[in-house]
């Protein structure tokens, strides 16, 4: 007799900005000129709130404790309450903003068949030519194995990886609520070893796509309330099939999905390998609605794998290959990246930020800004930094971000409150 297991989902989003607390929702910062009329730079000496000739002021960063001057007028560059020709300047070290990513990978028994040429069908979930790779042993190989995408991650600085494979059982059980099959942790070699340990299972049972990928969308809401999960999350869902399980819920994933990135910036990736023909629509939805979406022409409802917006690799005809290029796509899409969080505690002008590079043992060089054009995708064409579409964070562009992330003890600082921006 079938044995399935009903999973209630029960998310519960909470309509907040991206930056999050332990807990708690918080407004991402703002980085707008301030409208205040105190014309200082939050000075508290007998003219740290300027006069009121300084009512036209209003350009000073906050929460700097720099003390006022004697008794001096605001003006109009906000350095009221400082003797009208001091600056203060923070300058905050930048660390590259962590990425979590979790693989929610499909372990069913169809799993088991070689993929086309090989076996086109899969007609019973058994291999057609034992000399051949099924597509888990070919899954395994291309995330755990010496040239596989967590070995490529392994030892990067700030990234955390964890697994929930599904089925559970040989039918449609899933990993409990907040729960994984390996928990999302620093990437070193002990880490990397559970990894491996937690994929090396046999592939059988059904397919409880719904329930396994809220699971994992679920795991990462409750880490970043934790406070364990900072900075980017990623989910990564691999599946062969259909759902078998639980049909009604594919509705449900489609929303947590859309919810997952709109309220916690969690990026859905969907992979389609050979036998998820059915569930190409479903697929491409989650890309789109993931924000990892392939192009903008991509279709919704696609009925060919090049019309798809997920990873669609029904149509493949060297899985093996390709399955491993597009691990290791997402890899470098995911942590091959200079993203710097600006800092929350101060209110900033947004025309007084530069930044700058110093390699190892080499010269401090100034980053000029590159801002995006309109309509442009972030660091297209471009060589500096720019700021994200929220404002919450800096990105460095081009041949600067490469030497950052190619040498190990470079350092990129943020300075606030002074000097101009330096365009390009």
């Amino acid at each position: 007799m079938k044995r399935t297991q009903s999973i209630t989902l029960n998310f519960v989003w909470t309509a907040c900005a991206v930056v999050l607390t332990a807990g708690a929702c918080q407004s991402s910062p703002e980085f707008t000129d301030s409208d205040s009329n105190d014309g200082n730079l939050g000075g508290n000496g007998s003219g740290g709130n300027g006069s009121d000739a300084g009512d036209t002021g209003g350009h000073g960063s906050t929460d700097l404790n720099v003390d006022g001057g004697a008794g001096a007028d605001g003006n109009s560059d906000g350095s009221g309450g400082l003797g009208g020709s001091s600056c203060a300047e923070s300058t905050e070290t930048a660390d590259l903003v962590p990425a979590n990513l979790l693989f929610v990978v499909d372990k069913s028994g169809s799993m088991n068949c070689n993929p086309p040429p090989t076996d086109p069908t899969c007609p019973s979930p058994v291999k057609v030519d034992e000399g051949e790779l099924s597509k888990w042993e070919i899954t395994q190989d291309a995330l755990s194995g010496p040239a596989g995408a967590w070995a490529t991650l392994a030892g990067q600085p700030g990234v955390s990886v964890g697994l929930i494979n599904f089925p559970l059982d040989d039918n449609c059980e899933v990993v409990a609520s907040g729960q994984v099959t390996v928990p999302i942790e620093q990437l070193d070699d002990e880490h990397f070893a559970a990894l491996k340990e937690g994929l090396d299972v046999a592939a059988d049972g059904q397919t409880p796509l719904a329930g396994a990928a809220t699971r994992g969308l679920e795991a990462l809401r409750l880490g970043i309330h934790a406070g364990d999960l900072t900075g980017d999350n990623y989910l990564v869902v691999m599946t062969d099939g259909v759902e078998t399980c639980q049909q009604e819920a594919l509705d449900d994933l489609l929303v947590y999905v859309e919810e997952a990135e709109k309220y916690y910036g969690i990026r859905t990736y969907a992979i389609g390998a050979p036998g998820s023909e059915g569930s190409r629509a479903l697929l491409s939805l989650i890309a789109i609605y993931g924000g990892t979406r392939k192009s903008d022409d991509c279709a919704e409802t696609p009925t060919q794998a090049s019309e798809s917006c997920h990873i669609d690799l029904t149509e493949s005809t060297d899985f093996e290959a390709d399955l491993g290029q597009e691990f290791q796509g997402i890899t470098e899409a995911t942590t091959q990246t200079c993203e710097y969080d600006v800092p929350a505690s101060a209110l900033i002008d947004r025309n007084k930020v530069n930044v700058e590079f110093t390699p190892s043992g080499g010269q401090t060089e100034l980053v000029l800004q590159d801002p995006p054009g309109s309509g442009d995708e972030q660091c297209e064409d471009a060589e500096g930094w720019q700021y994200t579409a929220d404002g919450s964070q800096i990105v460095l562009c081009g041949d600067v971000c490469q030497e950052v992330l190619s040498d190990p003890g470079a350092k990129v600082r943020v300075k606030f409150g002074c000097q101009e921006t330096v365009v390009r």
